[in-house]
């Protein structure tokens, strides 16, 4: 039997794969569209370096008051700013290693050194843009540029 070589090809799409690709486009223009417009990266004078420990935040003070470097000691201190703005959270820190350095010059971050065993938080590099946080995780730490301009009432 010979097969009709101008028969049309059918594709038997049931119920379930028509909602599972229509979700999946769905689900990239979602992204796509929060990309390009859903958030706010600029660093401008009113960001701030957010600095949490094990979901507490302990640091947080204007990206433009630039201290170089800051180094967060276990002890629960701070060096590189002279007025050890760290917010006690009643404990000592438990990193491995006794410090982490966090850089923050021209508006930018960069967690410079700590002894973690593969230097994930180190090898991120520089951070520049808002909302894109720097994630020590046997340190606990996490360092973040934080704009609260968009945060304030229009009449302020």
């Amino acid at each position: 039997m010979k097969l009709n070589s101008k028969a049309k090809k059918r594709y038997n799409f049931n119920f379930q794969d028509v909602i599972f690709i229509l979700l999946g486009i769905f689900l990239v223009i979602s992204l796509l569209l929060y990309t390009l417009f859903g958030i706010n990266r600029n660093v401008n004078e009113n960001s701030f370096v957010v600095i949490t420990y094990a979901g507490t935040e302990i640091y947080n003070r204007p990206i433009t008051e630039e201290k170089d470097p800051l180094v967060i000691t276990k002890q629960m201190g701070i060096t590189g700013d002279p007025e050890n703005n760290i917010l006690s959270i009643g404990r000592e820190f438990d990193f491995v290693g006794p410090t982490v350095e966090v850089r923050i010059v021209d508006m930018t971050i960069q967690v410079v050194q700590e002894d973690s065993p593969h230097k994930i938080c180190s090898n991120q590099g520089v951070v520049k843009y808002a909302n894109t946080p720097i994630i020590c995780e046997p340190n606990y730490i996490q360092v973040v540029i934080v704009d609260y301009s968009s945060d304030k009432p229009d009449n302020m």
